[in-house]
């Protein structure tokens, strides 16, 4: 990734960890490209843009065991927040 397009990544997660995360709903395009992620095997990678979209609804997938695994690849585990 380019340093940009990394800093991007950074502020838009601190923008969605400011607490309004929780209230956010998927709309029912969103709810679609969530379930399809959510079937796909653990093993498979996710694109940024996919992270991304699980990482913004992901207290909406908290009843959904099966995304445990997806949301786990979209947390950056270096950053020491």
């Amino acid at each position: 990734d380019s340093p940009a397009l990394a800093r991007h990544h950074r502020l838009a997660r601190s923008l969605l960890s400011a607490g309004f995360a929780r209230e956010l709903k998927p709309d029912s395009e969103e709810r679609r490209r969530l379930a399809t992620l959510v079937a796909l095997p653990p093993t498979t990678r996710l694109r940024d843009e996919e992270r991304e979209l699980v990482w913004k609804f992901r207290y909406a997938l908290t009843e959904q065991p099966r995304a445990l695994t997806k949301l786990l690849k979209c947390v950056d585990w270096s950053d020491p927040r």
